[in-house]
């Protein structure tokens, strides 16, 4: 009986605590905006969008300190408030079961959740889903402490506006929205970059802005270019040179194409805000006016190594692609040679050979005897020689060169007279010729070249043991050189087809 008695006055006293605690909250609800409501943050900074709820103390509050809080969620996940709004911060913003934020505060405080979801601020036109609830905390001496949560969350949608005191937004106009652009032709020819002018709707004084132009698809903290453009005006004019420097920073190939982007900057007012939107546009790698076609060397390639051994009129065939600007084709083409180190200056070579047809042809045919001479003046009694060469293309007054000069070794052999070395090896009959050339026969095989006099290989065969004719019919009539190669030695002859 006593244990029942002690268990009876122990429910009773834990009955009546309870029952304390329950008399300084009650139940509340959100009230306004209501669930699924809008609102729109525009027109004046200083208007207020009140959040209010109804009251959620109880009747015993004398000597309670209540406090009210406001969480945001993202919609769909309660799990952890994005951010809340409590006394701490905004105590003066409190009025009971109202909290009273101004347009501007809630533009600041919806700012840093657009940066947690969104990565940027809020710009005009965005908009944010959002679940909102109200705490209730209720402290009083006893101690007695209460907590309790609206009854139910309400889904609200905030959308950014347009503030009276700030700028409208500027609308980016030309250049298209992916627009291709071809850089060639004249180097002044100028790109219209044009958006429309920024104001506010109350009146504000006139922006300022600063064209910006990417190679990246950034930020823009960090532009590529950057045009100031004066106040009252909303246009700015870049030329053709200009991107074609950026094709060249940006090391595009010809022919190929570089993605541009750019904003607009704006500021004034005490505002500083970029266009919201963000322009796209490509550039085209063609040629300015005063720009040549790139161009490559194409033989002997580099690194070759040249023996000069055999026959002085040997003959050493260089090639190269053509070049031309938009204006004009080459007057004419220079083909220099010079040590391999550093920086060689092609417009100052060592030494320098000019093809035939006035410099205009793109090969050009050297003798061994040609080049030991060059090299025996540079280098008496040399024996080897580490060279590059490149070329020179003169249009209209200015030079141009290849992409990449070539390295070329030379040896120095023995280069035996015409009359010792090929009449006792090399016998060619009919010449001038028709439609075959004949070699006296041989025992081992030996290789045939026949070049045209600048220099293009027209006919390549290896002469197996016994054979000893050479077609003519599919070669025009003209002069050629014929060169053999028969075992370590080797001899050319000059050939004539007449018919």
């Amino acid at each position: 009986m006593p244990l029942l008695r002690h268990l009876f006055i122990l429910l009773f006293i834990t009955g009546l605590h309870v029952s304390s605690e329950a008399q300084t909250t009650r139940s509340f609800s959100l009230y306004s905006p209501g669930d699924q409501a809008t609102v729109v943050l525009e027109g004046n900074k200083t208007t207020l969008f009140p959040f209010i709820w109804t009251s959620g103390k109880g009747p015993q509050t004398a000597g309670v300190n209540y406090d009210y809080s406001l969480m945001f969620f993202k919609d769909g996940d309660t799990t952890s408030p994005l951010d809340n709004i409590t006394k701490n911060c905004c105590a003066s913003s409190f009025a009971d079961t109202v909290l009273n934020f101004t347009g501007e505060q809630w533009d600041g405080f919806l700012n840093g959740i657009s940066l947690q979801l969104k990565g940027r601020e809020l710009a005009i036109g965005d908009t944010l889903d959002m679940l909102w609830r109200v705490n209730l905390s209720a402290v009083s001496f006893g101690p007695v402490y209460e907590f309790r949560q609206s009854d139910a969350d309400f889904r609200v949608r905030f959308i950014r506006g347009q503030f009276s005191d700030e700028y409208v937004p500027v609308i980016h106009k030309t250049p298209a929205n992916f627009q291709q652009l071809v850089i060639e032709g004249n180097p002044n020819q100028l790109v219209f970059f044009s958006w429309t002018s920024a104001y506010c709707p109350s009146g504000c004084s006139a922006a300022s802005y600063d064209l910006l132009i990417d190679t990246v698809d950034g930020d823009f903290e960090y532009p590529y270019l950057s045009y100031s453009v004066p106040a009252n005006d909303s246009a700015r004019n870049v030329s053709y040179a200009v991107f074609n420097q950026l094709l060249i920073d940006t090391k595009t190939p010809h022919r190929a194409s570089h993605k541009v982007y750019w904003k607009v900057l704006v500021y004034g007012n005490n505002q500083v805000v970029y266009s919201q939107s963000k322009g796209e546009f490509t550039l085209v790698n063609g040629l300015l006016n005063n720009e040549n076609e790139p161009f490559s060397l194409l033989s002997p390639t580099t690194n070759a190594m040249i023996h000069l051994n055999g026959l002085p009129n040997t003959p050493l065939n260089f090639s190269w692609e053509s070049t031309y600007t938009p204006l004009a084709a080459p007057d004419r083409y220079a083909v220099g040679f010079d040590t391999a180190g550093a920086s060689p200056n092609f417009g100052n070579p060592l030494f320098e050979f000019v093809p035939a047809n006035g410099g205009t042809d793109t090969t050009l045919l050297l003798t061994y005897d040609q080049l030991d001479k060059k090299l025996d003046s540079l280098y008496p009694g040399w024996t080897q020689a580490n060279m590059i060469w490149g070329v020179k293309a003169s249009i209209n007054g200015t030079d141009y060169y290849q992409n990449e000069p070539f390295a070329i070794e030379f040896k120095s052999g023995v280069l035996n007279s015409h009359s010792a070395a090929s009449e006792a090896a090399l016998s060619v009959y009919p010449n001038p010729a028709n439609d075959h050339l004949f070699l006296e026969a041989s025992d081992h095989s030996r290789n045939i070249i026949l070049y045209t006099v600048h220099g293009q290989i027209v006919y390549k065969h290896i002469l197996i043991a016994g054979e000893s004719s050479i077609p003519l019919s599919d070669l025009p009539e003209g002069m050629y050189i014929l060169v053999m190669q028969d075992g370590e030695l080797t001899f050319s002859e000059k050939i004539v087809i007449r018919r």
